[in-house]
């Protein structure tokens, strides 16, 4: 296990997009990745690996994919991701503790669950040493700014959310150095957040189109996905409806080649699983 963790964190740091977090895999290929690993980690006797590492992240795909839920095997008990968390709230890992709140806000970003994302957001700010410079971090810093940039958009008084964002928005530009693969397109997405927050419509648009394309030319669907849905909210609130329809089609496209065929979006049909 400690290797996997070494080598996603090496990986993402300087490039090499096949241990990025397996970015560029789709629903399918993670599933079916994730019960192979989790069954060798348990011939290894890491019960606990497998419970709080892959279980979120199978749980959280399998819920994109629109299937029901289901153990993990070799575990016996079906564990929910609310329930995971709520287990490392009370116990002292706190590795364990920051992949649940990965999953739980990249899942919650997703599916548009706003005010949970917002919950989840201030335990990183209260649990979470976000000056370590950890894979798991990036991650979770990239959706609490989203979060953060929507709370402060409906809240004026939470300016400080506006704040850690462009904080955060800086950290990504310094890592394009390290890999402009893996986190140019980020760091455009909540450079655009960021615009539209403070008012600046023309820039956010221009940033939103720029996250977007090289989304598309790294390969990262599912972020291409994530970026044309919010230029589609971006553009449905400054009350261009056919521009906004036209990036919340591109999005659906986009999340259903990734394999997430639950995803809703507003005035798209939701995707049917194939049998």
């Amino acid at each position: 296990m400690d290797q996997i963790v070494r080598g996603a964190r090496l990986g993402f740091a300087y490039g090499d997009i096949e241990f990025a977090l397996a970015n560029v895999k789709v629903v399918n290929e993670l599933l079916g990745e994730i019960e192979v690993l989790a069954h060798k980690t348990a011939q290894h006797g890491r019960i606990r690996e497998v419970q709080y590492y892959f279980t979120p992240m199978y749980n959280s795909l399998r819920k994109l994919k629109g299937l029901e839920e289901k153990v993990l095997p070799p575990l016996d008990t079906f564990m929910s991701n609310d329930e995971l968390l709520d287990l490392t709230l009370t116990e002292s890992n706190q590795l364990d503790f920051e992949m649940q709140i990965m999953f739980e806000i990249t899942t919650a970003v997703i599916f548009r669950e706003m005010e949970k994302a917002g919950r989840i957001a201030s335990l990183v700010r209260e649990r979470v040493n976000r000056e370590r410079l950890l894979f798991n971090h990036i991650i979770i810093d990239f959706f609490t700014s989203i979060t953060g940039c929507y709370h402060a958009r409906q809240n004026e008084g939470l300016v400080t959310h506006l704040i850690e964002a462009r904080g955060v928005r800086d950290n990504l530009e310094k890592l394009i150095r390290h890999s402009r693969w893996n986190f140019e397109n980020k760091y455009l997405l909540i450079k655009a957040e960021c615009h539209y927050t403070d008012g600046e419509f023309d820039k956010a648009a221009e940033s939103y189109e720029a996250s977007i394309t090289a989304a598309k030319r790294h390969k990262f669907v599912h972020e291409e996905a994530l970026g044309c849905e919010l230029a589609g909210y971006f553009y449905k609130e400054q009350g261009d409806e056919i521009k906004a329809q036209q990036f919340f089609n591109q999005a659906k496209s986009a999340y259903v080649e990734w394999g997430a065929n639950a995803k809703t979006l507003p005035g798209v049909e939701l995707q049917v699983n194939d049998p």
